[in-house]
């Protein structure tokens, strides 16, 4: 029985070293090969692991799909929050959030983008970073950093903890979550459980997590996402109700259903 997360080494294999994707294409090839079954983290991780087996011409595993699962008290207001960060949260009506690494496919440049053009409308909306670097970044960190509005409609937060990334989905008015590519999307998540509003790409994975409080736009040009966020800061500020929590025991008995489901089956 394997576990799969995604295919992005070979569906995007720009945002990963060629060495990885090589190595990680023998794998998956083998996994098909001898898995009895392949269990993924989301239908679109199991929908493409299917593809990849038509496309290589092999009979595919038994394949089967699970939900991550999000605590609300993994992330808790309990702990010290810094006073800039509950300053900036004071304009929450206007404060928009991005979580994730600093990563290519995570998109950075694509949000900035777009809030260069909300800026250029004179539009008063914040926006607040909140990852570690991840990979070879540098320009996008430079980026970030000497980017004009740093400090006044720009802020950056490498080592934000649990309780400030908790405050800070509290009081944001949307998480903004632009990947090219994902097999899941934790922070589309921990963000609507909390009830904060989410502008994200509109890619598969995300299609499949969306509730009423989420709004996908395209990729195809940061205006699309700018346009966005100018519809959320002249629309009511309420958010449509919180996501249900789907916690992480309730993720690992369904996790470990799908193994006895597949586990039965005789091959």
């Amino acid at each position: 029985m394997t576990l799969v997360y995604d295919l992005i080494p070979l569906d995007f294999p720009q945002y990963c070293a060629p060495l990885f994707t090589a190595v990680f294409r023998g794998w998956l090839h083998e996994t098909v090969e001898y898995s009895h079954g392949i269990i993924c983290i989301s239908e679109t991780t199991r929908r493409d692991v299917e593809r990849f087996c038509r496309d290589i011409g092999r009979r595919s595993p038994l394949l089967d799909h699970f939900r991550l699962g999000s605590d609300l008290d993994l992330l808790d207001s309990r702990g010290q929050v810094r006073e800039e960060i509950r300053r900036l949260c004071v304009q929450g009506s206007k404060l928009f959030l991005t979580v994730g690494s600093i990563d290519v496919r995570k998109n950075h440049p694509f949000a900035l983008d777009a809030f260069e053009r909300v800026w250029a409308s004179d539009a008063d909306a914040a926006l607040v970073v909140v990852g570690r670097a991840s990979g070879d970044v540098g320009a996008i960190l430079k980026r970030m950093k000497e980017h004009p509005k740093a400090g006044s409609r720009l802020f950056f937060f490498q080592d934000a903890n649990d309780s400030e990334l908790d405050y800070l989905y509290r009081h944001a008015r949307a998480l903004i979550f632009p990947s090219a590519a994902e097999g899941f999307g934790l922070p589309l998540v921990e963000a609507r459980q909390r009830g904060c509003f989410v502008l994200a790409s509109d890619i598969a994975a995300f299609r499949e997590l969306a509730d009423a409080g989420v709004r996908l736009f395209s990729l195809a040009d940061a205006k699309n996402l700018a346009l966005c966020v100018l519809d959320v800061l002249a629309g009511p500020s309420q958010s449509p109700p919180p996501m249900p929590v789907f916690n992480w025991k309730a993720s690992a008995e369904q996790f470990l259903d799908k193994i006895r489901s597949i586990a039965r089956i005789d091959p």
